[in-house]
């Protein structure tokens, strides 16, 4: 039930509405019934009272002088009126005497008293003579009545037949049906229940059009623009709803929501000129960068090959200090050549276009050690390849990656004794793992390892340009992939790669 009213503001509206309406009109319509009966009691109370006083009035001569006759006429004459109201009277043992119905002359009243509670305080005022007149309601059976008893005082014109000594001569019992006063309450309540939800229906109907109009119809306008709102502002597919001038909280919002799409509009197309002139600027430098380490080539590859000539054919002329100086010449050329090979690489990762496929990655793994065959032979690495998934990439540059992961599992784990390198698939984290055993790193600086000429450690350490994680990264963003390592100083250090898995 909560689950249908929370997917629709017009569901949790008509359930407001629904509740502050039944529940007010429920308790004023139990609370009219219930005054209504107690009125309607309360007068039947009264019209039993006042049959009670005007009966005695009626018979109290006759039965003073002994006219038994004059006594049951009355009472036959008020049968016929009232036929479904009964009259007894009794004497003081309570034996009824004279009454509307002939088969009970002679009985016991307490026999047609079903109300025990008040039979019990009847008998208590006979002993006490306390109230003269006590009326109560009966249920026999299906039926139910109101029984007015009235006692019967020993005046002074009765001491010639019963004498002084008794104050109570007897009582009159009058009996009232009640069961049409009830269903007459059952009625007009059922019609006072039936106007009620009728009224309510209407109001609910009535309101919950207005809101529905005014309120809800405006907001979910405004949700059916909102909705996906981003891609079409991306897409170019969005124009902004022409205002409605509304001056409450709806209009409001809707100005609101206006000027933040008209915002997103403009943010975009700086973004979308931002994004051009990036792409402009990236696509310069590495032109720049490509054209400038190709012609650094020819120049580097000069003075590599005239020192090597100096060295070879003058190397008698020359003392021990200029055969150093030229020998530094010669190192330095080779470290700027490989620089410069690098910074190919890394412009090469970037504009090469990919061609993915379906392709066992052990077999990647396997082709990638071949090239550290003797190095993993003559320094008796241990190196264990596991299970790898099949993988959807460009085989050429994901081997790339993995030659470049193992070479540096290799080269930071040279001073270890016994070196070891674990590739296989983490499943947790549904990535290749390359897990080394080597000098490791800090890793406050993961990010860092990963960028253009960034080394943790000295080039008289460890050799390299500090480019080769940086093309690892780009290979594999290129590939809608994600690259990052853990790793504690000492304790050797573990790289994941995330790859499109087949």
């Amino acid at each position: 039930m909560m689950r249908f009213v929370q997917k629709s503001l017009s569901r949790k509206i008509l359930t407001i509405l629904t509740v502050s309406l039944v529940i007010p009109i429920s308790i004023i319509i139990y609370l009219s019934a219930s005054f209504q009966a107690r009125n309607m009691i309360k007068e039947m109370t009264v019209f039993g009272n006042e049959l009670a006083h005007a009966m005695y009035a009626g018979i109290r001569y006759p039965m003073s002088v002994g006219d038994s006759a004059a006594v049951s006429k009355q009472l036959l004459d008020m049968r016929e009126k009232l036929q479904d109201v009964d009259v007894y009277v009794t004497d003081y043992a309570q034996q009824i005497v004279y009454g509307t119905r002939s088969e009970l002359i002679g009985k016991t009243v307490d026999n047609e008293i079903y109300n025990q509670d008040y039979w019990r305080k009847i008998q208590e005022s006979f002993r006490a003579v306390g109230e003269t007149q006590i009326t109560f309601e009966e249920k026999i059976g299906p039926n139910r009545f109101l029984t007015t008893v009235q006692l019967l005082p020993n005046q002074v014109d009765c001491h010639h037949c019963h004498g002084a000594t008794q104050d109570i001569l007897g009582s009159m019992v009058v009996r009232t049906p009640t069961n049409h006063t009830y269903q007459v309450i059952r009625t007009q309540t059922g019609r006072v229940v039936l106007l009620g939800l009728v009224g309510t229906c209407i109001v609910i109907f009535l309101i919950y059009t207005m809101l529905t109009n005014h309120v809800t119809t405006p907001v979910n306008r405004l949700g059916a623009d909102m909705k996906n709102l981003p891609e079409r502002i991306a897409a170019g597919d969005y124009l902004a709803p022409e205002p409605s001038g509304r001056e409450d909280e709806v209009g409001h919002l809707e100005r609101s929501f206006g000027e933040m799409a008209n915002d997103l509009l403009e943010k975009r197309a700086v973004i979308e000129r931002t994004n051009r002139e990036l792409t402009t600027i990236n696509r310069e430098l590495e032109a720049f960068a490509y054209s400038v380490s190709h012609d650094l080539r020819a120049p580097l590859r000069n003075i590599d090959g005239f020192s090597k000539i100096l060295l070879d054919d003058y190397q008698e002329k020359l003392d021990e200090t200029g055969r150093h100086y030229l020998n530094r010449v010669r190192s330095g050329a080779t470290k700027m050549s490989q620089l410069i090979d690098d910074i190919l690489s890394f412009s090469r990762a970037s504009r090469t276009e990919i061609n993915p496929r379906v392709i066992d990655a052990n077999s990647l793994v396997n082709e990638a050690l071949r090239d550290f065959s003797e190095t993993i032979k003559a320094r008796d690495i241990n190196v264990r390849v596991k299970d790898l998934p099949n993988i959807n990439c460009d085989p050429n540059m994901i081997r790339t990656v993995f030659s470049n992961l193992i070479s540096n599992a290799i080269k930071y784990s040279r001073d270890v004794e016994r070196a070891e390198l674990l590739i296989d698939y983490d499943e947790t984290n549904k990535a290749i793992r390359f897990k080394d055993n080597g000098v490791g790193f800090d890793i406050k600086y993961q990010e860092k390892i990963f960028q253009v000429f960034q080394r943790l450690h000295l080039p008289e350490e460890y050799e390299g340009t500090g480019i080769g994680l940086a093309i690892v990264k780009r290979m594999i963003e290129r590939h809608q992939g994600s690259i990052w390592a853990e790793s504690e100083p000492g304790k050797g250090a573990t790289f994941y790669v995330r790859l499109p898995v087949a």
